[in-house]
């Protein structure tokens, strides 16, 4: 089974996501990226694994011994090479230093395979992606004009997440300190 692990986007901020999104296709006929999965934040990116009971311990565990890490703050837009855009979110060091372990302890008890290596966390919400070189540069440039809320989201909770079919739908959610 494919899984990863999310801090899935509350509130305003889901709202938010979601009308830009909306904005986006409309403007310039792309797809809508929550579509597959709601607005997220992705902690440990997708794998293969057999062993999510053990998965499952390690992040039930790993959360409860925590009473949250602060908050994620959107910060503007960035993007990853050409085919990516994406709400630029800004994250504390302790959070860094949790992905980070909970990476480690994953690895540690679940053999996984991934399409793609395992890049330093670079926290993100995903705006549009699969996009054409052209397409991409005329997004980045719209999104250049819109103006970012003052959001910060509480690091409460992390969810895993389960791949059925082209969606993907929680497997558990795991709130810090429970």
């Amino acid at each position: 089974m494919r899984y990863f692990i999310a801090y899935m986007v509350p509130g305003d901020a889901a709202v938010w996501h979601r009308d830009v999104v909306e904005e986006l296709v409309r403007r310039f006929d792309i797809r809508r990226v929550y579509e597959k999965v709601p607005p997220h934040i992705t902690l440990v990116p997708p794998f293969e694994t057999e062993h999510i009971d053990a998965v499952k311990a390690v992040v039930g565990e790993l959360l409860r011994q925590r009473r949250g890490l602060g908050s994620f703050r959107v910060v503007g837009f960035g993007r990853f090479g050409e085919r990516t855009v994406f709400t630029d979110v800004r994250a504390e060091e302790a959070m860094y230093r949790f992905v980070d372990d909970l990476r480690t302890r994953i690895r540690g008890v679940a053999p996984m395979t991934s399409e793609e290596p395992v890049h330093p966390w670079r926290p993100h919400v995903t705006v549009a992606d699969q996009l054409a070189s052209e397409e991409a540069a005329r997004v980045w440039e719209y999104v250049q004009g819109i103006q970012v809320p003052a959001l910060a989201l509480p690091f409460d909770a992390a969810v895993i997440l389960r791949r059925v079919g082209n969606a993907w739908i929680t497997e558990k959610l795991f709130p810090f300190g429970a």
